[in-house]
């Protein structure tokens, strides 16, 4: 299939492709140019690239105090609720296999 032969809409069609990678091609070149920055060095100090390719400023993250909690209390709670669980549990099974 040859287009460049005289075909009923051969050239019609070659213009409109043609057309459309021309609007591809622009609206490529228009995203690259309208880019403030590609790289962290393109920015100044205090600031970075972010994925929008502009420019955004570092913030500043406070450090702040942690108060240590005291989980023994909670643990031990924990941990016998588990043990009576497994009495429960346990002496259901008992219940079952002696018939009572």
């Amino acid at each position: 299939m040859n287009l460049w032969k005289q075909k009923k809409g051969a050239g019609p069609a070659i213009i409109i492709l043609l057309v459309i990678l021309a609007a591809i091609v622009i609206y490529w070149v228009s995203g690259l140019v309208q880019r403030e920055c590609d790289k962290d060095t393109d920015c100044g100090e205090g600031f970075y690239c972010g994925s929008d390719f502009q420019c955004h400023e570092h913030k500043i993250i406070e450090k702040t105090e942690i108060r240590n909690f005291n989980l023994l209390i909670p643990s031990i709670i924990v941990g016998i609720a588990i043990v009576v669980a497994a009495i429960i549990l346990r002496s259901k099974k008992l219940e079952k296999l002696l018939g009572v």
